[in-house]
């Protein structure tokens, strides 16, 4: 059986380094700094998270939008604070990774449901 990875057109050329892939030299008598993960990123904002991510997609229903939409405006009004929606979603999920709750029975999204107001309400 064939290789299905292996070329078949041949050696390609290779193509040259894009200018954004280039290392940037510094100037003469500039002292480099150490490059951290959140520093690594070379434009737009810092990086905040120090693992990998992958986005998601995540179908919600139009309640739940309006209830983290609302408690972001209330943080907002009270600290000054933003706090995104995916924030909001992420830290549910890392709580509930570091909780007990074995969630491994549930068969419906109700029964997770229930079984988490089971937990919350001990």
């Amino acid at each position: 059986m064939d290789n299905i990875f292996q070329r078949t057109t041949g050696a390609l050329a290779k193509s040259p380094a894009k200018k954004k892939d280039r290392p940037v030299r510094p100037a003469v008598g500039a002292v480099e700094e150490p490059t951290s993960i959140a520093t690594a990123a070379s434009s737009g904002r810092p990086r905040k998270h120090f693992e990998r991510m992958a986005s998601a997609s995540v179908l919600l229903a139009d309640r739940h939008i309006v209830y983290l939409d609302r408690l972001s405006a209330d943080i907002r009004a009270r600290s000054g604070n933003s706090v995104k929606r995916a924030e909001f979603i992420r830290a549910m999920i890392a709580a509930l990774e570091e909780s007990e709750i074995d969630l491994a029975a549930a068969t419906s999204e109700d029964e997770v449901r229930r079984m988490l107001l089971q937990h919350l309400s001990a």
